[in-house]
């Protein structure tokens, strides 16, 4: 079977994507594993093989196939929050067959990624969703989308710790941005707070109170933007409402009403998914 030479080519007009993506649009895998898909030469364009990763394919003409089987994009959007347990990682996959987030989900007809990542030992909510444009905006920590996390602790947090934390804090290689953090009040195990953030680099939570000298026994997310999780059961999941989604989409808007247009590129190029 012939193949394509490899060549980094651009987008022109019209409905264009790169292949890795027709497979996440498609519900067939998620982008790593189509990479390895096409580096495998698993996977053709109008019959001819591609092995290179950055090529773009017309998903409206092109006859793309995996193993031979035809595979096309589904368009319709998809937005969910599930409730994350402790103990759960969120990945699709896990070499080490510890259980994912994807477990507690039922089989969409369209790949759902996360926004954003709680790290195995976090618990809360999370939002996956297959609308790329807006679930890579969320996870920009330039747009500031407030995220709130209940925070227990090992013991009282003093208050020149808290006022130091919320002027930020600086974590080895970066400040932290300005915060928000309140006593919500004891409990058995320790001690409660809420904290607000603007921004969700990996385990950050965790990193600003060990700064100060405090261990989170639990750490739960609450909000996100205009979503909260309110009283959704650990493990369970449910659809976004028409408003909260016209929320989200409206937030987005007016951002990029007020966004410089040649920096606006960037929101599709940058942005990796961490933990906290």
């Amino acid at each position: 079977m012939p193949r394509l030479k490899n060549h980094k080519s651009l987008p022109p007009p019209g409905r264009r994507i790169q292949l890795v993506r027709v497979f996440t649009k498609a519900a067939v895998a998620s982008r790593t594993q189509a990479r390895q898909y096409i580096l495998d030469g698993r996977v053709t364009v109008n019959g001819v093989v591609v092995n290179h990763i950055l090529h773009w394919v017309d998903v409206d003409r092109d006859d793309i196939r995996f193993d031979g089987q035809s595979i096309k994009p589904i368009e319709q959007k998809t937005y969910i929050v599930v409730h994350k347990p402790a103990g759960y990682i969120t990945t699709r996959s896990d070499s080490e067959n510890r259980p994912t987030v994807y477990d507690l989900l039922p089989a969409f007809e369209t790949w759902l990624f996360p926004v954003g990542r709680l790290d195995m030992d976090s618990e809360g909510l999370l939002l996956l969703t297959n609308d790329g444009a807006l679930g890579n905006w969320l996870k920009e920590p330039e747009h500031n989308i407030s995220k709130r996390y209940k925070v227990l602790l090992d013991r009282p947090m003093l208050e020149k710790h808290r006022k130091q934390l919320e002027q930020g804090i600086f974590l080895k290689i970066f400040t932290t941005k300005p915060c928000r953090i309140r006593r919500i009040g004891p409990d058995p195990e320790g001690y409660w707070m809420s904290i607000i953030l603007s921004e969700g680099k990996n385990r950050q939570v965790r990193r600003m109170m060990e700064a100060v000298g405090y261990t989170v026994i639990r750490l739960i997310r609450t909000h996100i933007g205009p979503l909260a999780l309110n009283e959704l059961p650990a493990g369970q999941w449910r659809a976004l409402s028409s408003r909260e989604v016209e929320e989200l989409q409206e937030m987005r808007r007016d951002f990029m009403k007020n966004r410089p247009p040649q920096d606006a590129i960037l929101i599709h190029l940058r942005g990796r998914t961490k933990s906290v």
